[in-house]
């Protein structure tokens, strides 16, 4: 079971390359499958003035080509494996204006459209 952000990066890296948040390395759908992860918050459980129980959120995102879903396939059944629970959405990136989007502005879609899927993870 993962416990802690280093934990979730080695699991993370494990399967695809892995960045901090806003990473803005990859620019092109050859550079994909790859996620981007961050800290969203935090969902402690308050007794006595004290954070009783400490539970963090993070917001994992994937991109790939739309040639395939086995990049969610394998990041879900690690989730499985790790007993992590999450929620999900996707988009294709042909669907909107990836301007409006700062993490992903510089995408050159050229090579192939691909989905970014977003999930929402509590450790």
């Amino acid at each position: 079971m993962i416990h802690t952000q280093d934990e979730l990066a080695r699991l993370l890296n494990s399967i695809y390359p892995t960045r901090e948040y806003k990473w803005k390395g990859a620019k092109s759908v050859a550079d994909m499958p790859y996620m981007v992860y961050t800290l969203d918050g935090t969902e402690n459980f308050s007794a006595d003035n004290r954070a009783y129980t400490k539970s963090e959120r993070y917001e994992v995102v994937l991109y790939f080509p739309i040639t395939s879903l086995e990049p969610e396939q394998l990041l879900e059944q690690a989730f499985d494996d790790n007993e992590i629970f999450y929620n999900k959405s996707r988009i294709k990136a042909s669907d909107f204006d990836l301007g409006e989007f700062s993490d992903i502005e510089l995408y050159d879609t050229t090579g192939g459209d691909f989905y970014i899927t977003t999930y929402n993870i509590g450790l």
